[in-house]
């Protein structure tokens, strides 16, 4: 596969989504999330430039959205490098998740239509049945957006958005240990207290989900580092 002439045919017909900067970090994203690039890889601003037909303005800025979000991290006089994953990192989403998403939860499920359940149901069925990894992820959280956008809270919104970035990229780790059915089955008790309009019970299934899938991330995060280390 020419990974050049791919990446910019998907640059091409992708719908607009803003500036050049985010189209960049749209699709730089979407690599590191495939595994294209792998955590510690180099991204050389030349080539990707090259790669998505572009000067090398929004490749750079791309790098700084990109930063802020944790998929990239920049060594001084090195460049930059997809930023590893952490236990320590993980943990520290997993805890804000855990203390943001029950409000969400507290929020919409008193105010969440009979549409919107209908909808977040039919994401999470397709999550179930999708093959590829990112497809799973993108339904992962708009499964999750569906259910948290009722709370009529933007800000809250925004704040778990943005951790969600990071969400994602240890998302990569469940999947690729099939762990997603586990998840499915979380995502319907916690969608069947929302449809029961059961506050407490929603509540409590999304900090039970948080608690548990974060300490399965640290887990198996701890498992891959020791094999690095053996072999």
């Amino acid at each position: 596969m020419d990974l050049m002439s791919d990446s910019a045919a998907v640059l091409a017909t992708r719908p607009a989504i803003g500036d050049a900067v985010s189209s960049v970090a749209e699709a730089i994203r979407d690599q590191i999330l495939s595994g294209i690039l792998p955590a510690g890889a180099q991204l050389k601003q030349n080539r990707l430039a090259q790669e998505f037909g572009v000067s090398h303005i929004p490749v750079r800025e791309a790098f700084k959205v990109l930063e802020a979000e944790g998929f990239v991290i920049w060594h001084p006089r090195r460049g930059a490098f997809v930023a590893d994953l952490t236990i320590d990192n993980a943990g520290e989403i997993w805890e804000l998740r855990a203390q943001l998403e029950p409000i969400a939860v507290r929020h919409s499920v008193p105010r969440i239509s009979a549409r919107e359940i209908a909808l977040a149901r039919a994401l999470m069925e397709r999550a179930a049945s999708t093959p590829r990894h990112i497809d799973w992820m993108r339904l992962n959280w708009d499964f999750h957006r569906t259910l948290y956008s009722a709370a009529g809270r933007p800000l809250l919104l925004d704040m778990i958005n943005s951790l969600w970035h990071n969400v994602d990229r240890y998302c990569t780790v469940l999947a690729r240990a099939n762990d997603s059915q586990h998840l499915s089955r979380d995502h319907a008790k916690l969608l069947d207290a929302y449809e029961r309009r059961d506050v407490k019970a929603a509540s409590a299934s999304v900090l039970r989900h948080m608690e548990q899938v974060g300490d399965r991330v640290k887990v198996l995060l701890h498992k891959r580092r020791n094999m690095g280390t053996a072999s």
